[in-house]
């Protein structure tokens, strides 16, 4: 896909040489991506931690095989946080879904290739809206994703993290009977994963960003003080890379608009 990218402008992480390696356990704390043999897929993953994400795509596109799961990433993250022009918004997300698939075919005993599956297709969800991602039936693919990855890899973090945020999603735009008998979607699983997944990775702000806007969800005005609390948490941690970085921002962002 010929795009031109958005440049990440926030603080530069370096991770050439053994350091990608030597920091890589922090890296993908919340997932647990093991480090790559492929050479190529190694540069990739950099570029995608540093925050070069056209040069972790373009790495999919050229080299396929173990570089389209740090594309799959980088594609994804970088439509979700930087991408400002609503069409390229759109191309770009089904552009992320078809690089998960390719991974996912790639390797299916990928935890994180089922994963970035399901947050592909939830960030799609989320950007046409989730009554209209559940009328394509969408919404059953995001859960069997998700599902596999925690079948694969029960302590994936992120992953609990998407199932939670798919339970109050549902939830939020159906009403609790008519979720929870059309798709099995409950508040209380989405509590239950959004605590598995603080538990496992507590020093990421991911999962309490996720938490704080649901809470927002399910409980309105009522969630607003955990919300709060959750989003100063995450605010106030220290990024291990551009992802934190683009986490953190929003989280500054979200408590603004409390």
């Amino acid at each position: 896909m010929s795009k031109r990218y958005v440049s990440y402008t926030g603080p530069k992480f370096k991770l050439a040489g053994g350091a990608l390696k030597k920091r890589w356990a922090d890296l993908h704390r919340g997932n647990l991506e093991p480090f790559p043999d492929d050479a190529e897929a190694r540069k990739a993953w950099q570029a995608y931690h540093e925050g070069r994400f056209g040069d972790a795509v373009r790495a999919g596109e050229k080299f396929g095989d173990a570089c389209l799961l740090p594309a799959a990433f980088a594609a994804t993250m970088y439509t979700h946080y930087l991408e400002d022009d609503d069409d390229e918004k759109l191309e770009m997300f089904r552009f992320a879904v078809d690089l998960a698939e390719g991974a996912a075919e790639y390797d299916p005993e990928s935890a994180n290739a089922h994963f970035m599956l399901a947050v592909a297709l939830g960030r799609y969800s989320q950007f046409i809206s989730i009554l209209e991602a559940l009328a394509k039936g969408i919404a059953p693919r995001v859960k069997e994703s998700v599902t596999e990855c925690l079948e694969l890899e029960p302590d994936h973090a992120e992953a609990h993290v998407t199932l939670a945020t798919w339970h109050a999603e549902i939830v939020d735009k159906l009403g609790g009977m008519l979720a929870g008998l059309k798709y099995g979607a409950k508040n209380r699983l989405a509590e239950k994963h959004f605590d598995t997944a603080i538990e496992l990775c507590p020093d990421s702000p991911f999962p309490y960003i996720e938490r704080a806007n649901g809470v927002i969800l399910m409980y309105g005005d009522d969630g607003e003080d955990e919300a709060r609390e959750l989003l100063e948490m995450a605010a106030a941690m220290t990024p291990v890379e551009a992802m934190q970085v683009l986490d953190i921002e929003r989280a500054k962002g979200r408590l603004a608009d409390l």
